[in-house]
């Protein structure tokens, strides 16, 4: 059985069922009468003493995308307990960056955990860092109609370039989790839009989701039921994210800057670690200049030795010319001696007549 189908009551006065992961209050007398933490809070009653029950707290990771294109690293997709600081998911799944999708005024054990990472009295931090792991947080409730929006400090356009550039910057530097209460709806969202910038089709994105959601039979059909005006405003991202993403990053560059320092910090220990790769560097430089100065005066020797052979084969070739000259001259003398000695010895023809 799936955990979301496990239940040890049903609360007596929402009606709604409890599961074993749920706060929830149990008669102390009545064995079967359940009433959950929202009901109570709400000054719900019950005649009889009620004790309180505190949830199991479950860790759910329902998706995961390795971004092997561009990073390697992987987005995760779960429920807020994941998020919560020093939670197993962040140890095991090597956590660099968490991306929170809720606004925090519902109920629910482990939210106040999670819920000061953000909120210290008095003030609200949207990006902080928290344990080695950055925080930043979208405050959105669980709006089924993103024309709702207009009542928050987002629109839809903003949302969707804020959450999906802030996944991309959180990529550069390790994994990312991201999260809204159940990690059902307002997180998909965000998903969706993100693949979408790695070239998914909007219904491909809602398929590829359903086929490696955990614990969801069939989560595809009931995102289209439920949200299916995100679906429409999904498919205008798809047509204009590009511009879209450029202009809002244009507008909002102290924020993406506040992004790459945190998300860098990490990276301190390595930078200091680089100064003597440097300097190793400029050793192994110098060291190759020096070779590579030596072969410059060896090309150098190479370069004049051949020049002084060349030489010396002209020299060679000179006075093998001049040689040759001189020997023709003799051979002209000897030939004109010879004449005039045949000249010499034969009468000539005046004197035969």
């Amino acid at each position: 059985m799936a955990e979301e189908d496990q239940v040890v009551g049903i609360c007596v006065s929402c009606k709604e069922p409890i599961t074993p992961f749920m706060t929830h209050w149990k008669c102390s007398q009545c064995a079967s009468v359940y009433m959950c933490e929202d009901c109570v809070l709400n000054e719900e009653t019950h005649k009889h003493p009620m004790n309180k029950v505190k949830g199991e707290r479950r860790e759910l990771v329902h998706f995961e995308y390795q971004d092997k294109k561009k990073t390697g690293n992987t987005l995760y997709l779960s429920e807020f307990t994941c998020a919560i600081p020093g939670s197993a998911t962040i140890r095991d799944k090597d956590i660099k960056s968490v991306l929170s999708v809720m606004d925090f005024d519902g109920g629910g054990d482990g939210l106040k955990d999670l819920r000061t990472v953000f909120h210290k009295p008095g003030v609200y931090t949207q990006t902080t860092r928290t344990q080695g792991v950055v925080y930043h947080n979208v405050a959105v409730p669980d709006y089924r109609d993103p024309a709702k929006l207009s009542t928050t400090t987002y629109n839809l356009v903003t949302l969707l370039c804020e959450t999906t550039v802030f996944i991309d910057e959180a990529l550069k530097h390790g994994n990312v989790l991201l999260h809204c209460q159940m990690g059902q709806r307002r997180s998909p969202t965000i998903l969706i839009a993100w693949l979408i910038t790695r070239g998914m089709q909007v219904d491909k994105a809602i398929d590829y989701i359903s086929e490696r959601y955990v614990n969801q039979r069939d989560w595809a059909r009931g995102y289209r039921k439920e949200r299916a005006k995100w679906v429409t405003k999904l498919q205008m991202w798809k047509r204009k994210y590009s511009q879209l993403r450029k202009y809002w990053k244009d507008t909002n560059k102290t924020m993406t800057q506040l992004w790459q320092e945190l998300c860098g910090e990490e990276d301190g220990s390595a930078s200091e670690n680089e100064e003597p790769k440097k300097i190793k560097d400029k050793e192994v430089d110098s060291d190759s200049d020096s070779e590579g100065s030596n072969e410059d005066e060896d090309e150098k020797e190479k370069e004049k030795d051949s020049d002084n052979s060349a030489e010396e084969e002209n020299n060679v070739d000179e006075k093998a010319g001049k040689k040759k000259q001189v020997s023709l001259a003799d051979a002209f003398k000897s030939t004109n001696k010879r004449k005039r000695e045949e000249e010499d010895t034969t009468p000539s023809k005046k004197l035969k007549k």
